[in-house]
């Protein structure tokens, strides 16, 4: 229903008669993505695990992180407010 209005023959007649910017091409049919209902009050944190918990080893070699060390993260984020990650 939200999106009921990308379908609207008036509304791309009107945006047809009425360009926003000078020299409109077209191209073609562009796929729309639409959120779960999560999205529109979830708090969301995204990282990677290969960076989250990355340490130099003795030697100086850089040891990525893993699930695992993501994992010890996730009580951190979560204080932080965020629900979902």
């Amino acid at each position: 229903a939200r999106l009921a209005a990308l379908e609207d023959d008036a509304l791309w007649e009107l945006l047809a008669s009425y360009p926003l910017r000078e020299m409109v091409t077209t191209s073609g049919p562009h796929p729309v993505f639409a959120d779960r209902q999560r999205a529109l009050f979830g708090s969301w944190y995204e990282f990677f695990p290969r960076s989250e918990g990355a340490r130099l080893d003795d030697d100086g070699t850089v040891v990525s992180g893993t699930l695992r060390t993501a994992a010890e993260r996730l009580d951190a984020v979560a204080a932080m407010g965020f629900d979902v990650i």
